[in-house]
């Protein structure tokens, strides 16, 4: 083997390489939440004040689960949703983290123990449309909050 032959040999293993970890990378960012900075006050991580007053004003605990369909299950214009969703959830818990407690259930992930649960609090997936190369089509995904005070029933 020539010496240019083993120099494009090494150039496309380490092209290789490099382009591995991108993806890898890329994905790992992907999961991650950024924090985000709200100046206009508008954000969904933006509490009204009525909220914060609730939430000031807390004696007991607060339960809110949430069912929602992992990200890649979602269609286009739902796939936002679970971030937007999460982020609110946790600018709740951030303002009373002893009161509040926050649960994500995935029950297509969780098979028929956690489609079960959700169906014991009310909770069930939603049809949505849409349209994939010219064919229509049909798809139930999951996004529903459960909340849950003491001495008040379940609201979904």
């Amino acid at each position: 083997m020539t010496t240019s032959n083993r120099f494009l040999l090494k150039s496309l293993l380490l092209f290789l390489l490099l382009a591995t970890i991108a993806i890898y990378i890329g994905r790992i960012v992907e999961l991650v939440r950024v924090p985000s900075l709200d100046l206009s006050g508008n954000s969904v991580t933006s509490l009204s004040p009525s909220t914060r007053t609730y939430l000031d004003r807390l004696d007991s605990p607060l339960s809110i689960t949430y069912f929602v369909s992992p990200r890649s299950n979602m269609p286009a214009h739902l796939k936002g949703v679970e971030t937007m969703v999460s982020e609110f959830l946790l600018a709740v818990k951030r303002n009373a983290p002893r009161w509040v407690n926050i649960r994500t259930i995935y029950p297509e992930l969780s098979g028929e123990a956690g489609a079960n649960y959700a169906s014991r609090k009310k909770a069930s997936p939603f049809s949505t449309r849409n349209i994939h190369q010219d064919e229509r089509g049909e798809q139930k995904v999951w996004s529903s909050l459960v909340i849950s005070a003491r001495g008040y029933p379940e609201i979904l």
